[in-house]
Order: structure tokens, then C-alpha cells, then sequence
């Protein structure tokens, strides 16, 4: 399978999955300050991360898993960065690709109320650190 590197600011081309959240996003105001393929880079010795879709300000992160992720040496890697993100103030939301392709209105319902709770706490500390 032919696969394209992300590119920072939209959706993966080859991501029918991306494609489609950005889709289902794109009508509400809600959903506006969203970075796609954004690189987060918490300290300059840390690991960098790339987030498939991120909205700097609240800090939350929305990750959509393609047949990639499922092994058990995947899994075992995404629960891992999932932690570490978390303990530098992000949350982080996963959904599979046939969530979003078979249920968008339910994923985009819950990154609404996760915005909606990032939002009436304050913004997250980390806000501006994408490249």
C-alpha cells in the first residue's frame, strides 16, 4: 500500500478516515483552532509527537488508528505516548478509522465535549508549542 507523509495543516490525502473527520468538523464553529498533523515538541531533549489532529489551546489531542495500530507492539507504543502526552497536560482522544468512516456523528460529539471541558477550565499550558 502506497502511503504519503503527512503534511502539516490538513488531513493525510491517503487517510479516508482524516478526510472525512475534517469533513464532519468543518460546519461548526465549535470545532475551530484544529491543526492537523501538527509535530508537538514539549522540551528540546523530549521526543516530538505527531498529533493527527490537535487544537493547541485546549490541549487535546485526537488520534485516528488505521490496521497500524492494532498489533500488540503498536498497541503497546500508542498507551505509551498516550502517557506521556498526558502527563504534560494533554488529553487525548483515539478513535479507529471505522469509528470516524461508519460513526462520525457520535466521534464528533465526543471531541465537542471534551473541547467544551477544556474550555470552561482554562486553556492548557503547553498552548503554543506546535512547529
Amino acid at each position: 500500500m502506497l502511503a504519503w507523509p503527512p503534511i502539516a495543516g490538513v488531513p493525510r490525502g491517503d487517510s479516508a478516515a482524516e478526510q472525512a473527520l475534517e469533513r464532519a468538523l468543518a460546519p461548526y464553529d465549535w470545532a475551530r483552532g484544529r491543526r492537523w498533523n501538527q509535530t508537538y515538541e514539549w522540551h528540546v531533549l523530549g521526543t516530538a509527537y505527531r498529533l493527527d489532529l490537535f487544537w493547541p489551546t485546549e490541549g487535546l489531542a485526537v488520534e485516528v488508528d488505521g490496521p497500524e495500530h492494532r498489533g500488540r507492539i503498536a498497541f503497546a507504543n500508542d498507551r505509551r505516548r498516550d502517557v506521556q502526552l498526558q502527563l504534560l497536560g494533554l488529553d487525548v482522544l483515539r478513535f479507529t478509522n471505522e469509528q470516524v468512516l461508519t460513526d462520525a456523528p457520535a466521534v464528533v460529539d465526543g471531541i465537542r465535549r471534551l473541547l467544551a471541558r477544556r474550555r470552561s477550565g482554562g486553556t492548557h499550558p503547553h498552548g503554543d508549542e506546535t512547529s
